[in-house]
């Protein structure tokens, strides 16, 4: 059953046709350089150079701002030096968003940029040396909005007293199983909890498996499920700890498994235009075949998440709305309403839940195992997607449903691994 969930808004290069992005300077194809359109730094919509405010979301654009320039220039470098790790970057926004394009606001805007691409303040002193210098900031105030970024982004360092990474190892003497490998945990709000369920199963907060799949570790226990647009509110509980996939299967690890198995699937991937994109036109069938496949070719037992797993790797355990809490959706929390395709894995680190999962609100629906009902006609799905405009639908206790041999641009999954994790 094909479907088109609406993939018209492609834009293409004048010169050679290839698949162009809202904002890029120029083709990467062809290097033809590109109409002199700009993108809102509130909202990532496209702006015309004529505009004064962005018509989405009504800020005011800053004629010959500095911003856009430092911008392009700190993008290119870290891209060039490869630190990225394939995450797009993300500029966090804070709140004198609302105040204008101050040289102060552009500042921070850059500093919490090179911290999420870089990863952390020593390696992206250099850079912010040169930008102070260019914006002509003091010493105290750039100290001031370092410091504030700091504790802004997922990448900041612990606080004092705080877990810190080498906290999240269970134990120096720990054996994981084959083609398991431990990773740094990504500091969340509940990663104590995590810590402290890595230490009773004997395993680790964070892992990636041999085909670059990372997880993350969520706690047995009691946690609120449903809610608005789902079941009715209530506490349940999960009785044994389990590894959720931190991101969607992505482009390039479903074509690895099609590729292995000679799998009968072709279908239109213009709406999964990067490796790391996530995977859609799949559907709860294949998804099935995939999990199978994985768990032949490791050893150990991959499956889609059930709708309870789902929902607290989603929300964690205080009933919140969204993964990163009650506020309502915002283009730099989830990538929904208005967008051309899906967005890179971990595009969104404002959006990521209280265990360090990232995508779960927004870029695709995600396949759970259950049958929606009683018909058992329907699987469930869960997260909203990329052309969703009701901010309602990506609530982490919202419910959709479709055929499971349905195919569509906005449908993908991500995957448990389970029997890791007995102690």
């Amino acid at each position: 059953m094909k479907q088109k969930a609406g993939y018209d808004r492609a834009m293409k290069c004048p010169k050679c046709q290839a698949d162009v992005q809202a904002g890029w300077k120029a083709c990467p194809e062809c290097m033809t350089r590109l109409s002199e359109s700009r993108v809102c730094a509130g909202c990532g919509a496209e702006l015309q150079p004529q505009w004064k405010a962005c018509p989405v979301c009504m800020q005011p654009v800053a004629a010959g701002s500095a911003s856009a320039t430092i911008k392009d220039s700190v993008v290119k470098e870290f891209h060039q030096s490869q630190v990225t790790d394939q995450r797009q970057v993300n500029v966090v926004i804070g709140s004198s968003q609302a105040q204008g394009h101050s040289p102060e606001f552009e500042y921070e805007e850059q500093v919490m940029m090179i911290l999420q691409i870089g990863g952390d303040l020593a390696r992206a002193k250099p850079k912010l040396e040169e930008l102070r210098r260019r914006l002509g900031l003091s010493l105290r105030i750039t100290g001031e909005i370092e410091a504030a970024c700091l504790r802004s982004v997922s990448v900041a360092a612990p606080r004092s007293g705080a877990p810190s990474a080498a906290d999240s190892s269970p134990s120096r003497g720990t054996v994981l199983p084959e083609g398991l490998v431990e990773i740094k945990a990504e500091s969340c709000e509940l990663l104590r909890k995590q810590q402290e369920c890595a230490r009773e199963v004997g395993m680790p907060v964070a892992v990636r498996d041999q085909y670059g799949q990372e997880f993350v570790l969520i706690p047995p226990g009691e946690f609120i499920y449903g809610g608005k647009y789902g079941h009715d509110q209530e506490t349940r509980e999960i009785t044994a700890a389990y590894y959720m996939g931190k991101h969607p299967v992505t482009r390039a690890q479903w074509e690895r498994f099609v590729k292995a198995e000679g799998y009968d699937w072709e279908e239109d991937l213009s709406a999964s235009p990067k490796p790391n994109s996530p995977v859609t036109e799949v559907s709860w069938e294949d998804a099935q075949g995939y999990c199978q496949w994985l768990s032949r070719e490791t050893g150990k037992e991959y499956r889609l998440p059930t709708e309870e797993e789902w929902e607290k790797a989603a929300r964690g355990t205080d009933g919140r709305k969204y993964p990163w809490g009650n506020a309502e959706p915002t283009n730099r929390q989830a990538h929904f309403k208005d967008k051309q395709a899906t967005a890179p894995i971990g595009s969104y680190p404002g959006g990521r839940s209280p265990y360090g999962c990232h995508d779960m609100a927004g870029n695709v629906w995600e396949w759970c195992e259950d049958w929606y009902d009683n018909d058992q006609k329907t699987r469930v799905l869960r997260g909203g997607s990329w052309v969703n405009d009701f901010p309602g639908r990506l609530l982490s206790s919202s419910r959709h449903d479709n055929t499971p041999v349905s195919r569509t641009d906005n449908l993908g999954f991500r995957v448990v691994l389970v029997g890791s994790c007995s102690s």
